[in-house]
């Protein structure tokens, strides 16, 4: 087996220096890439930029570079590419969310938060018809968000906190019928709207109760909390297809997902999920399971440490 042959690589918890530096031309199968916490001399994190081609690797599906000190902006994406979860979370990036991400139209996951992005969330996002989770906690963005966020149908979590956009929170939001989390304090948003003739206290009523009915709406379709984490926990690992197809928002229960049990309340007691080859490391998210009682991942391809708490 040489090189040419490497399809995932996960260095992940280490003390690597430098920048990171790939040819696709040498790692041109490489599936997974996990660089997560790592350590520079100067700043006890990996630093540097991502190469920018590096996004473009047809056969990458995982990009998971959290918890560096990686500086610059985030690269173009000019291919459609294969990237299912990009998560980019914990570093120094700047600059804005390149519009070319709308090419990566296969992802799910993307995490971005607490970085220094600035701008607006860029309109070709409406091309990301299989995203689930966005994040971009803690950024410098501003500007209002685009009614092509409303086309997400698939989305079940967004959190655009601790940011600066602002403008109206459109009800076209009502559209996402499978969000469960919708996080958006400490920004600049308005109770106005420029599209009703109602004005004074009459129009912060109006949108008050249109609000009401936007989350009751999400409630009767949200994950519970159980279901959330489990999604969460998912987003880090490699699971067999027979897991993966039940595993996921549509389906708002995770008590009919594969290998999990539920108590009367509709909370996760138990994961039974032996032998089936899953791999890489287990997230934080399983601490998130109060009620868990039994865990069985034994005879996988597990990873890494064992979460903390």
């Amino acid at each position: 087996m040489t090189i040419d042959d490497l399809t995932e690589m996960d260095v992940s918890q280490n003390d690597l220096e430098g920048n990171i530096s790939f040819s696709s031309k040498t790692i041109c199968k490489l599936e997974r890439l996990i660089f997560s916490g790592n350590v520079f001399e100067s700043n006890n994190m990996l630093n540097g930029t991502i190469p920018p081609g590096l996004a473009n690797f047809s056969s990458l599906k995982r990009l998971v570079l959290s918890h560096n000190n990686l500086s610059d902006s985030i690269p173009e994406f000019f291919v459609a590419s294969n990237l299912l979860y990009i998560d980019l979370s914990f570093n120094k990036r700047n600059g804005q969310i390149p519009q070319t991400v709308g090419n990566i139209v296969n992802l799910t996951m993307i995490n971005l938060y607490m970085n220094k992005l600035d701008g607006p969330i860029p309109r070709q996002i409406e091309n990301l018809s299989n995203l689930q989770l966005l994040n971009l906690f803690n950024n410098n963005l501003y500007g209002p968000l685009p009614f092509e966020l409303s086309e997400g149908h698939r989305l079940f979590a967004l959190d655009l906190r601790f940011n600066s956009f602002n403008g109206t929170i459109s009800t076209n939001f009502e559209n996402l019928s499978h969000l469960s989390q919708l996080i958006l304090q400490e920004n600049d948003f308005s109770c106005s709207s420029e599209e009703t003739s109602w004005e004074g206290p009459m129009n912060m009523i109006m949108n008050f109760l249109l609000l009401l009915l936007l989350a009751i709406f999400q409630l009767s379709n949200a994950l519970n909390s159980d279901g959330t984490a489990l999604l969460a926990l998912s987003s880090n690992l490699i699971l067999s297809q027979s897991v993966n197809s039940t595993w996921n928002s549509l389906d708002p229960s995770p008590c009919r997902w594969a290998g999990i049990s539920c108590d009367k309340s509709g909370y996760a007691t138990s994961i039974v999920l032996p032998a089936l080859r899953i791999s890489s490391s287990l997230g934080k998210e399983i601490v998130l399971l109060i009620r868990l009682k039994e865990l069985n991942l034994a005879a996988n391809d597990l990873s890494g440490l064992f979460p903390q708490n």
